[in-house]
């Protein structure tokens, strides 16, 4: 199956329908996965979190591995794991609090190092809130690199039905200066099972190191983020953020302190709230979150 090139993705059809996952038979090769939304799966402004949702899309890709044969049940026995490279997520509509939703996911290509994955949350009339495409790879759990996709997996079936997105380059351009620098410290609540950092936290730092004054005015659109290096228990790090010129475009890279290395590259997206939320005046009347000065 063919995956980006130096060129881009290959040019595949996207869906612009209503998402197909409360048909009462899904279509072959996806699977569906139930969710309500809780009190606890909202943000600071009401809107349901990037937490929340990246726990989702994941939650379901697991299950659906599984159910196929190439869970994490099967690949610790061969000492491997599954590892997130890259996600994009393209936030259409937020869903509301004790709203039930679906995620439709399958998986959408395969070349020698990636396995791709799409993804769909739709409420219960087939409307879609959230659509995401991620790209994964098999790592050894004891050597901590990289491997070839196994053969036992290259029959997965790939459904024949148009992607959800596609990754619009090859990664997410490169930050020049830094405008704003946030630290953050790896707690051990945001380790996971893989013993290192879990991806949603990644996604987490980035939108929480945006300029305040986006906050509360602002919701997010789309956020496309590239994990390069795994980061573990008590790393300091800092996320760098650069604004696009007269955009609400922001790049971002993370970065270990200790030796610098970037361990995620990523682009987030705002358009303007359509509604003033409890967080919203919490926000003006509180004092901005300190951010550190770029030097």
């Amino acid at each position: 199956m063919r995956g980006p090139t130096a060129e881009g993705p290959p040019k595949l059809p996207l869906r612009t329908e209503a998402c197909s996952c409360r048909s009462v038979d899904l279509p072959s090769g996806c699977h569906r996965e139930d969710f309500t939304l809780r009190s606890y799966d909202l943000d600071w402004s009401g809107r349901v979190s990037l937490r929340a949702i990246g726990g989702f899309l994941q939650e379901a890709a697991r299950v659906h591995a599984e159910l196929v044969g190439a869970g994490i049940t099967k690949l610790e026995e061969q000492n491997l794991s599954w590892a997130l490279h890259r996600m994009k997520i393209d936030i259409v509509e937020e869903p509301g609090l004790k709203e039930t939703v679906s995620v439709l996911t399958w998986a959408s290509d395969s070349d020698r190092l990636y396995a791709y994955r799409d993804f769909e949350l739709c409420g219960q009339t087939g409307h879609v809130y959230v659509r995401a495409t991620s790209g994964w790879v098999l790592f050894d759990i004891f050597e901590r690199k990289a491997r070839k996709l196994l053969e036992a997996f290259s029959g997965i079936q790939i459904p024949d039905r148009p992607r959800a997105l596609t990754f619009s380059r090859k990664k997410p351009p490169e930050l020049e200066k830094a405008d704003l620098q946030r630290p953050f410290r790896v707690r051990m609540g945001d380790i996971d099972a893989n013993g290192h950092t879990n991806n949603g936290r990644y996604m987490e730092w980035m939108v929480e190191s945006i300029p305040s004054e986006i906050w509360g005015t602002h919701r997010l659109k789309s956020l496309e983020i590239v994990y390069r290096e795994e980061c573990l228990y008590d790393d300091e790090l800092v996320v760098e953020t650069q604004r696009m010129p007269g955009q609400d475009v922001f790049l971002h890279r993370t970065l270990r302190v200790r030796n610098g290395a970037e361990l995620a590259r990523g682009e987030s997206r705002w358009v303007p709230a359509h509604k003033e939320s409890l967080g919203d005046l919490l926000r003006r009347s509180s004092t901005p979150p300190p951010f550190l000065p770029s030097t």
